[in-house]
């Protein structure tokens, strides 16, 4: 089964209608593929044609515009608690990533946890490249001494996306940074563990970027826009909200248990699978922001239509 992927569910289509959704989904992680998503939930009622709080658009400055997206990242999503190690990075990480960084730096302090704001090169726009071009296979291959016990000591991840050009790395051979990658799997597998484990709890959100919303065929503003509204973050308490929502998945994760077959239909669509003894993921939040679905994969060898 395959997990972990942001989506902007119920937000998406009614801010722009007409946008691809693939643009839509540009915060999407390459961490998984969804199989199969099954009845998209959203929120009756909820206001999404709210005011932009972006703030060049406001005036507003420093980081307040970005504390209701910061405390849903922390107490919701990260669920910090007092004494908690929090790791606060970016990926990739550019200047763009400071004020929401540094309202997540804050929140962390004002939950009683202990942030830790840091950088890796390989997720890092500039670093990234110049390590890819210059590097030796020997330097591509280092693992750093304290990698290990990092990746031991973190209570909560927060990952911050601000991407300022999403083909930064387009030109670099790609064998170069398959090279680097086999040199932490077994870093990247003890991440994995943890975190299934329920040891070390991990949220992927982003920042508005040009980059984002170019992608998206918008502008800037706009792309802020949906940002703050497919978080919940231009509600007056977004963190209700979303428990408003997993209440809502829940009532329909329950409802698909024990099912067994899936058939889709439409004037060009005959498409069947069973899921017979598959398990439903509520995607509530706590682990992409934005999120909003629950999704499953198909038995294999039983998509027939």
């Amino acid at each position: 089964m395959l997990y972990g992927h942001i989506a902007v569910g119920f937000a998406a289509k009614p801010l722009a209608p007409k946008v691809k959704l693939g643009y839509l989904l540009v915060a999407a992680t390459a961490i998984d593929f969804l199989c199969g998503v099954f009845l998209p939930a959203g929120i009756e009622g909820v206001d999404t044609s709210a005011a932009s709080c972006f703030p060049w658009e406001t005036g507003s400055t420093g980081i307040e515009p970005w504390w209701p997206q910061a405390q849903e990242l922390v107490r919701y999503s990260a669920k910090v608690k007092p004494g908690d190690l929090a790791g606060i990075t970016g990926l990739p990480f550019s200047p763009e990533a400071f004020p929401l960084m540094e309202a997540v730096f804050r929140e962390v302090l004002r939950a009683g946890g202990h942030p830790f704001p840091y950088l890796e090169t390989r997720n890092t726009e500039g670093l990234a490249n110049v390590f890819y071009e210059e590097g030796n296979d020997a330097q591509l291959e280092y693992l750093e001494p304290w990698a290990e016990q990092m990746v031991r000591a973190l209570d909560c991840y927060i990952v911050i996306m601000a991407a300022t050009n999403t083909r930064s790395l387009s030109k670099v051979d790609s064998s170069r940074i398959a090279l680097h990658s086999r040199a932490r799997a077994d870093l990247f597998n003890l991440y994995l563990k943890r975190a299934a484990e329920g040891a070390m709890r991990w949220i992927i959100s982003l920042m508005p970027t040009t980059a984002y919303a170019q992608d998206a065929e918008m502008s800037l503003s706009e792309f802020a826009d949906f940002v703050f509204a497919s978080t919940c973050a231009d509600q007056d308490e977004p963190i209700a909200v979303w428990e408003q929502l997993s209440e809502i998945q829940a009532e329909l994760v329950e409802k698909l248990a024990g099912k067994r077959t899936v058939a889709v239909q439409s004037p060009h669509t005959d498409l069947r699978f069973s899921i017979e003894d598959r398990t439903f993921i509520n995607c509530d939040g706590d682990r992409n922001m934005p999120d909003g679905e629950i999704f499953t994969c198909p038995v294999e060898d039983t998509v027939n239509g």
